[in-house]
């Protein structure tokens, strides 16, 4: 599992300064492993293959399929990697305008964000808020909730 983070932070540390380019392309080889292949007709997600074109999961970002729901200030970017099970493997956070401290709070609270990671898309709306951070941890929920509706719905389109 770590060894596969490391690229792939690096992957969405890219995937942050190149979205839009990523997007508008229909293939992008990054990082020798990982292959990332844009879904055309404007779907909001990146279908992630390694290098024998197998899929290994999808990328979604809550900008794209979310952006209505606000934290404290605004919307709280993320994107979820979901696994070809169904299983949520990561979320990682973008640039915010949130409230450091409370970010921080949130990010640091560990059981927090180990609620989602590990569950099945379709078990995610069980999930409690942080009191202390109700505004900032509701959003993070809500768009893990969103997102992973949007993937079961996308998957039954299959």
């Amino acid at each position: 599992m770590k060894i596969f983070l490391i690229p792939l932070l690096f992957f969405i540390f890219l995937l942050n300064s190149f979205a839009s380019n990523i997007l508008s392309t229909g293939e992008v080889n990054l990082i020798g492993a990982i292959k990332i292949i844009s879904i055309k007709n404007n779907d909001n997600y990146f279908v992630v293959k390694n290098k024998k074109s197998e899929t290994i999961g999808f990328l979604f970002d809550s900008t794209k399929i979310c952006p209505e729901i606000n934290g404290y200030t605004s919307h709280i970017p993320m994107i979820v990697f979901i696994d070809k099970n169904g299983i949520i493997k990561h979320i990682f956070f973008r640039k915010n305008n949130e409230t450091p401290a409370y970010m921080d709070f949130v990010l640091n609270k560990n059981s927090f964000l180990d609620n989602f990671l590990g569950k099945n898309a379709s078990d995610t709306k069980e999930v409690d808020s942080i009191s202390g951070a109700t505004f900032s941890s509701d959003a993070i929920k809500n768009e893990i909730i969103k997102i992973s509706d949007y993937y079961l719905k996308t998957e039954k389109k299959k």
